[in-house]
């Protein structure tokens, strides 16, 4: 009697560790899209144009595409040079080729042009003061 209780105790560990290692061996389950699911076509199953406004009414169109990936906690500097009022970088077209100078510009009237930043700023100050 004592050998059949322990053969079926022996028998239900067996049937536990048999459970667990088919657990283990079973392949996981892949994330995002199944296999093939890309690029379809929609087909909508229903002609009724009341249904497809009803539709169109859950799901409102974004008219502003969002960026991929994370977004970024600080901008990014686009420019080295600091930011100074009345004096921008302006590329000018040559015979030669281009030519990257400072202007100087008090609203739309353009003071001059200069090789140095700090020379348009000044000549933007003192437009400015006279004004």
């Amino acid at each position: 009697m004592t050998d059949i209780q322990g053969l079926k105790k022996k028998l239900a560990q067996l049937k536990k560790k048999k459970l667990e290692a088919l657990q283990q061996l079973q392949p996981k389950k892949k994330r995002g899209r199944p296999a093939g699911s890309k690029n379809k076509k929609k087909s909508s199953t229903s002609k009724n144009p009341a249904a497809l406004r009803r539709v169109r009414a859950k799901f409102p169109k974004k008219d502003e595409t969002k960026k991929r990936g994370r977004p970024r906690i600080h901008a990014i500097q686009t420019h080295v040079y600091p930011d100074l009022e009345g004096v921008s970088l302006v590329v000018r077209k040559t015979d030669r080729g281009f030519n990257r100078e400072w202007v100087a510009c008090l609203g739309t009237d353009v003071i001059g042009y200069y090789k140095y930043q700090e020379d348009a700023h000044k000549a933007y100050q003192k437009e400015a003061g006279n004004v």
